[in-house]
């Protein structure tokens, strides 16, 4: 009786880890922020910010001008579809991200659900719209 129970919970389990570890090989590497599709309906187009993933090591870089770099360390976790994105030393980067400037991290976790995720195109989709990204 054991062994029946058992053995169905260890596969789903082996399942999970096997689609996690899926997923964490195609999110690594630098994505660029090609557009974002807010909730009301408006949309920005961007080419000059960067999310990247590596061993749960996430970066956001925002390219301002030729000379203007900005780097913000975090670090990011995957519970089955979701990516969760958590902000280090988040004080600097508070209120400085919404619908007027969507160039700046401004949150301490934001958690999105993994729309697509190929080899070279990733949609995340949060509560205040869809990420779209590619592979740079």
């Amino acid at each position: 009786m054991k062994k029946t129970v058992l053995f169905p919970v260890l596969m789903l389990l082996l399942g999970l880890m096997v689609s996690c570890n899926e997923t964490q090989i195609k999110l690594k590497g630098l994505w660029q922020l090609k557009t974002i599709y807010w909730s009301d309906g408006t949309s920005v187009n961007q080419d000059s910010v960067f999310y990247s993933f590596q061993k749960n090591v996430f970066q956001y870089t925002h390219l301002e001008r030729v000379d203007s770099t900005y780097r913000y360390p975090g670090r990011y976790y995957l519970v089955g579809d979701s990516l969760f994105i958590v902000m280090d030393d988040f004080d600097i980067y508070r209120g400085e991200f919404g619908e007027s400037d969507s160039l700046k991290i401004g949150f301490k976790e934001k958690h999105f659900y993994i729309g697509e995720l190929t080899g070279n195109w990733l949609e995340l989709r949060a509560g205040d719209g869809v990420y779209s990204l590619r592979k740079f």
